[in-house]
């Protein structure tokens, strides 16, 4: 039995504001070095916490897909998210963007088959309240696909029912 390659990531925190970069590092113990699919899917990551859509735009394949299937039915939480398209992606990034205040995950995992980079952690997200901002923290698993260098699809799975404010 062969043993998995060790993962190891720091996140540090992001600003309160959305041009902040979250980033972090991962490190494939047994080579030191990480799969360009991971490399590209952690900067991909980095610019869509910052809502960078310029990078964002250099880094998506023109047919790209932006779905949460855990948003399709989740009534008064979120929509339903899936934008397929550059063009939709980034539109809906942008609008996105207005709606959050800040955002970075705390990454349990990283690991990378097939070009299929999978992020396990929570995302914390600050959105404007009634009485200022309030902090919310949600488990998910994001999946980005790189083929070719370029993102090809962005899939969140987000726990919205378990989702918390991280305000006392």
């Amino acid at each position: 039995m062969t043993a998995q390659p060790t993962i190891r990531m720091t996140l540090p925190l992001c600003a309160a504001v959305l041009l902040a970069v979250g980033s972090f590092t991962a490190v494939q113990a047994d080579s030191g070095e990480k799969p360009a699919t991971v490399e590209i899917a952690q900067a991909y990551l980095d610019a869509y916490l910052a809502q960078n859509v310029e990078l964002l735009r250099e880094m998506y394949a023109p047919e790209v897909v932006f779905t949460d299937r855990t948003s399709l039915g989740i009534a008064n939480i979120t929509a339903p998210y899936h934008y397929e398209g550059k063009d939709e992606v980034l539109g809906f990034i942008e609008l996105l963007g207005e709606a959050v205040l800040g955002a970075r995950y705390e990454l349990d995992r990283v690991f990378e088959a097939s070009g299929e980079v999978v992020f396990i952690g929570h995302a914390v997200f600050t959105l404007d309240g009634d009485s200022g901002p309030v902090e919310y923290r949600s488990a998910v698993v994001t999946i980005v696909s790189v083929r070719g260098g370029l993102v090809t699809e962005h899939r969140d799975y987000a726990d919205y029912k378990g989702m918390e404010s991280t305000q006392k």
